[in-house]
């Protein structure tokens, strides 16, 4: 939960939306959790959706790339020789990228890295829809995505840091995505 400027947000939720206003953090789609009012704290409603982790260390690896009109899948194998241990894709509106950028991902789930894939629209969530050209969501999907609903870029980075880092999860990942950002 994030208590800034006298409203309490939900972290799963909160944006940074500005560089230097005060009242920076917001819930675009949700609103505020509550407020502090005085000596008060009033809360309004409360989260929904969670899940639980023990992460035995949160020193795994995970990468953002942020996709980009004719991008080719340079950056994605790089990133791959480099051994991380997981990659966020930061896509076009509901979950795709070129065709190239797409063969990249495709390359490195087929390698068994955790792929997951969030947008890099401020408001929205990602589903597999499109297909057949290689960088669709549905296409990105067969090959071992996994959709972070409407997690952005650096949420579902840490819920895949602590996702590998937790024994008992690391077999679940897609399932603890569902779960958390349905």
């Amino acid at each position: 939960m994030v208590c800034f400027n006298g409203e309490l947000h939900a972290g799963r939720e909160v944006t940074k939306v500005h560089t230097s206003a005060v009242e920076t953090f917001q819930s675009y789609q949700y609103g505020a959790l509550g407020v502090v009012d005085g000596d008060r704290v009033i809360v309004y409603r409360r989260p929904q959706i969670g899940v639980h982790l023990r992460p035995e260390r949160l020193d795994k690896r995970v990468e953002i790339l942020k996709a980009a009109m004719g991008a080719d899948g340079t950056m994605v194998d790089a990133v791959r020789q480099a051994g991380i241990d997981g990659l966020v894709v930061e896509a076009f509106g509901r979950g795709n990228v070129s065709a190239a950028f797409g063969q990249a991902l495709g390359r490195a789930c087929r390698d068994g890295l955790s792929i997951v894939i969030t947008s890099r629209c401020p408001v929205g969530r990602v589903s597999p829809i499109y297909g057949g050209g290689g960088g669709g969501g549905r296409d990105l999907e067969d090959v071992g995505a996994i959709f972070a609903g409407e997690l952005k870029g650096q949420k579902a980075r840490l819920l895949l840091i602590a996702a590998l880092g937790d024994p008992a999860a690391r077999d679940r990942v897609r399932e603890l995505f569902n779960t958390f950002a349905p």
